[in-house]
């Protein structure tokens, strides 16, 4: 089976042109289906991505608040995880950002504790987290107009994190108290570990310089019983595949140097029969497509080193 290139990027036009019920239910998530969409065409190659880019970044300028921060789309409040999204966005789009008060937003937001609230209101996981940090590594990158995917994989400049003055070494204790003993993370401590908390966590310390902290033997025997029969990747413990741990679990593994415990042809295989007659991928072979699914197949395709398509960076899938 073949990747579907064309229709797949036909598949991201159609889904950012509709205007149906998910996409007015979606507007406070807006920036997150942008990313979606944007990435999905530089992974693909597409040569419509040019426009595309152009109405993004537009359209991340018009979501930013007075107080530093983005909503998930035009006139919704701040938080962490959209302001990730369009920082994300503006990286994509090779779009020069030299936002202090960004910066200020997000470190105004760590707790004493070491983790970051999503906003005012005081969620807070290890996916926050992971956004917090990774926003601030894209913003060093962003206001020194350095762009490329090997950029990202080196670890922030020490001297940028003591200037911006957030915590380090408590950031890095409250990650490493939610790892399991099975090798996993979990959204905070004690939580049940899950593949994707997994990312989370090995992103952040990557960013920060601190991989060498974790229990890599661990980690690999987490990553590894998530394959399933099918050759996809799983979440959780006795939960079924779905084509996004493709990414989630798969970079896991490139992160830490040990993608060898994936049967990568396998996982390949489970990838492309997840692919919609009409483009899009869907969870599992069978299923409705959406461009979440879509762009998470690709970007674990592009780790995988699938012909034609962009290389992505595995800690921020860009």
């Amino acid at each position: 089976m073949e990747l579907r290139k064309d229709e797949h990027r036909d598949f991201v036009h159609r889904m950012m042109s509709a205007k149906n019920l998910m996409y007015y239910l979606s507007a406070p998530y807006r920036l997150n289906t942008v990313y979606w969409a944007v990435n999905s065409m530089l992974i693909l190659e597409d040569q419509r991505a040019a426009e595309a880019q152009g109405e993004a970044v537009a359209y991340v300028l018009r979501s930013k608040n007075t107080d530093g921060g983005f909503g998930g789309s035009e006139g919704y409040p701040s938080n962490i995880t959209s302001t990730f999204n369009a920082l994300q966005i503006l990286y994509m789009c090779k779009y020069r950002y030299e936002g202090e008060d960004t910066v200020k937003y997000i470190c105004g937001l760590q707790q004493g504790s070491g983790c970051f609230h999503n906003d005012e209101y005081g969620e807070e996981d290890t996916r926050i987290n992971c956004c917090a940090v990774l926003s601030l590594h894209l913003l060093c990158l962003l206001g020194e107009g350095c762009f490329g995917t090997e950029m990202l994989a080196a670890p922030m400049d020490g001297s940028y994190l003591t200037s911006i003055g957030i915590d380090v070494p408590r950031i890095i204790e409250y990650t490493l108290r939610c790892f399991n003993k099975d090798g996993g993370f979990g959204a905070i401590p004690g939580a049940e570990s899950h593949a994707a908390q997994v990312f989370c966590c090995l992103s952040v310390l990557r960013s920060l310089g601190a991989l060498e902290c974790i229990d890599r033997t661990r980690v690999r025997r987490f990553i590894t019983m998530r394959q399933t029969a099918s050759g996809g990747l799983a979440g959780r413990i006795n939960k079924k595949e779905d084509v996004c741990y493709s990414f989630w679990a798969y970079s896991s593994a490139v992160m830490i140097g040990e993608q060898q415990c994936i049967d990568e042809e396998c996982l390949i295989r489970f990838i492309l029969s997840c692919q919609g007659k009409a483009g899009g991928f869907s969870d599992r072979p069978g299923n409705e497509t959406d461009l979440y699914h879509l762009m998470f197949a690709l970007a674990g395709l592009s780790l995988l080193g699938y012909s034609g398509l962009r290389k992505i960076d595995a800690g921020f899938g860009l």
